[in-house]
């Protein structure tokens, strides 16, 4: 791993840590919400997944990449 994914991991943890997940649930998804944040390189959200409205959500999990290309 290089220094960059170590300061960005740290970085994430803190930026979670203020909202701790409450239950297993919760955790589960702050886990995979912080995976799909570094394999796509986007950044967190600034409000947790709960908080979040259905549009925002599909924002922050939709990627182009696998959508294939464009329809013209």
């Amino acid at each position: 791993m290089s220094i960059a994914t170590f300061d960005t991991i740290r970085r994430l943890s803190s930026q979670r840590a203020r909202q701790a997940p409450r239950d297993g649930d919760e955790h589960l998804v702050h886990l995979l919400m912080a995976h799909w944040a570094l394999h796509t390189g986007r950044p967190l959200p600034a409000k947790s997944s709960s908080a979040m409205t259905e549009d925002e959500l599909l924002d922050f999990w939709a990627d182009p990449v696998l959508a294939g290309p464009a329809s013209t």
